[in-house]
């Protein structure tokens, strides 16, 4: 079909619309293929119609590399847009690999995997103090890579520090930065710009812009951070397994509760092999673990708080979830894979986990934003293990939301870790229960459907 042909058949459909609304049935409307408007109203009409089929409305979603929340946002958003308006051009975009900066994130990804997450607020102020000396290189070779790409009308960024270069790079775009992070802070910037529209996911990053200075209407809180639609009862795809057959498949005992351990997208291996060996010992009987207390008191666990927490903790189910940290992934198929005793399932990077939270009783993770975002959209409570030496600023933030509205426990040790109670686990699931729902994601793709009715 030709695009004045395209452009006929709108207008056709169109006009009946217009006569239906005026009474006329489909009868008048078949025989009537055309209504008298005057010329500048149906070239007005022609020439909507004409722009809307030769230049489709573009948004480009950018991300970072560093850590896995900026990129499952950015999915988010993308698959939401594909579902309701699969006309769009919808382009995700890795910014920091196009401004160049992509080394950061490697080396910050590195350190996570190393167990040295305290180190990166070295990492951070260097950003801190190059990261203005390095804007105009940044907003350049962003200006050169847009050259490659359809012309934005709008610009959704999902990172901190780049903003500015961004918005210096495609003056032409709308410009939106959707927060991934609870709140703003010094290490992990997102308010950096007054041309920013921002969306925040908290009022705690709402009222951190208003303080800025940032006019309320650039502003927009969202119900919740940007989660997935798989995370969504709506949108669980029709599956003839129950959850009960995934455990069996997985080799799990559905008369145990089950454990999610999930440390982002580059867990650390020391502190997740560490917590999988505590979890595995709990409900075991004092005589077939003598042997075990007594090597692992030699790699520095307390005896006294072993033996209590041994007789005392019933038996559960983990699934651990290893990302990209494929050494993990061996190690814990190779240790436990023969543990009769205890039942551990672990995987590698995965899109599955929606429906791994849905088999668990309990997530267990750091205070990352996306992963508790997930969580409490799922309906699930939260156990956070926050070690005071590797904690990231701008997961305290998570921390304190956490405690404050009672939806999780946080720890600030493994040992903790592996001795939360069932009792406690119900009572937190009460107040997650409690929990207004979170529908930012369709929040987000609803605002960008206004833009595009006002482009139009």
């Amino acid at each position: 079909m030709s695009s004045d042909e395209l452009v006929e058949t709108a207008g056709i459909l169109f006009i009946n619309a217009t006569l239906q609304k005026r009474g006329a049935t489909s009868e008048d409307c078949n025989r009537r293929r055309s209504i008298d408007l005057p010329y500048q109203v149906s070239e007005s009409i022609r020439k909507s119609l004409e722009k809307r089929l030769s230049s489709p409305f573009c948004v480009f979603l950018l991300y970072g590399s560093g850590g896995g929340g900026h990129k499952a946002s950015v999915d988010a958003v993308s698959y939401l847009c594909e579902v309701k308006y699969p006309h769009w051009k919808v382009v995700a975009l890795n910014v920091s690999e196009l401004a160049g900066c992509e080394f950061g994130d490697r080396v910050y990804n590195f350190i996570l995997q190393q167990d040295l997450a305290g180190v990166v607020g070295v990492l951070y102020s260097v950003a801190q103090t190059f990261g203005p000396l390095l804007s105009d290189k940044f907003t350049g070779r962003l200006k050169r890579e847009w050259k490659n790409y359809p012309k934005p009308n709008v610009i959704l960024s999902f990172v901190p520090f780049l903003n500015v270069s961004i918005i210096e790079s495609a003056p032409y775009s709308k410009h939106i930065t959707v927060m991934t992070d609870f709140t703003h802070t010094e290490a992990h910037p997102w308010l950096q710009d007054q041309r920013q529209t921002v969306f925040c996911g908290t009022s705690e990053a709402y009222e951190q812009a208003v303080t800025k200075g940032f006019a309320k209407s650039n502003l927009k809180l969202l119900s919740g951070m940007v989660v997935h639609p798989r995370f969504y009862p709506e949108f669980v795809s029709d599956d003839k397994m129950s959850l009960l057959d995934y455990l069996s498949v997985f080799g799990l005992d559905m008369s145990f509760p089950t454990f999610m351990i999930i440390f982002g997208a580059f867990p650390p291996y020391e502190s997740t092999m560490r917590l999988i060996s505590l979890l595995s010992l709990r409900g075991t009987t004092e005589r077939s673990i003598r042997n075990d207390i007594i090597e692992l008191n030699r790699a520095g666990f307390d005896q006294p708080f072993l033996e209590a927490m041994l007789k005392t903790m019933e038996r559960v189910n983990v699934l651990c979830v290893c990302g990209k940290n494929k050494r993990l992934l061996e190690s814990i198929r190779k240790k436990f894979l023969k543990d009769e005793g205890f039942l551990v399932h672990a995987i590698g990077f995965t899109h599955e986990i929606p429906l791994l939270m849905r088999m668990s009783e309990l997530i267990i993770s750091k205070p990352g934003p996306g992963v508790v975002a997930e969580a409490l959209v799922s309906r699930k409570p939260l156990l956070l293990v926050a070690e005071e030496r590797n904690l990231m600023e701008q997961e305290r933030a998570v921390a304190a939301w956490v405690r404050r509205h009672g939806v999780g426990k946080v720890v600030g040790s493994l040992e903790s870790a592996s001795t939360v109670s069932y009792e406690e686990i119900m009572h937190l699931k009460e107040n997650v229960e409690r929990l207004p729902e979170n529908r930012a994601v369709f929040e987000v793709v609803e605002e960008l459907e206004k833009i595009s009715k006002d482009i139009s």
